[in-house]
């Protein structure tokens, strides 16, 4: 056993699965106020990934940035197409994380062993997801500042 996640991968184009992630949440943000608003590529994002995979990420991550955002915000979810890669990002106007918190966030994986990681899961839905992303050939980067609020881009070649 290597410790390594085996992927069925497929071609299938990505958007259904951002819809159906959004839609998913739509209770949950409206729970907490919180309008998303989604804007999908007219056009199909056909990805080689696995598709289990993708849409438990998309689920987790956006789930993730729904609960540490304040009360009547907006969450922002984009679909494009860039350089042959395709784009997903997710943005919260609220107030700004913080780069350090999301930083611990996104690498809590990394020291598994930490007194504070076993006792603290806030976030580890972040770290899990940046590696599910990474394994599958993907990125996945953030920015949390006043202009921004907390900002999410998730870019996979396109099939």
């Amino acid at each position: 056993d290597t410790g390594k996640v085996e992927f069925n991968l497929e071609d299938f184009d990505i958007i259904p699965e951002v819809e159906r992630a959004a839609i998913s949440l739509v209770d949950a943000a409206s729970m907490k106020q919180i309008s998303l608003q989604i804007n999908l590529s007219p056009n199909p994002l056909v990805v080689n990934l696995d598709r289990i995979f993708i849409r438990h990420i998309l689920f987790k991550l956006l789930s993730n940035i729904i609960r540490f955002v304040q009360k009547s915000t907006v969450v922002s979810i984009h679909t494009s197409e860039s350089e042959n890669y395709c784009v997903i990002e997710m943005i919260n106007m609220g107030k700004p994380i913080g780069m350090g918190k999301l930083t611990e966030y996104f690498n809590k994986l990394q020291n598994p062993n930490s007194y504070d990681s076993a006792t603290n899961q806030s976030g580890l839905g972040f770290s899990v997801s940046k590696k599910m992303i990474e394994d599958m050939g993907g990125e996945l980067t953030y920015n949390s500042n006043d202009t921004y609020g907390n900002y999410f881009k998730i870019k996979f070649k396109l099939a």
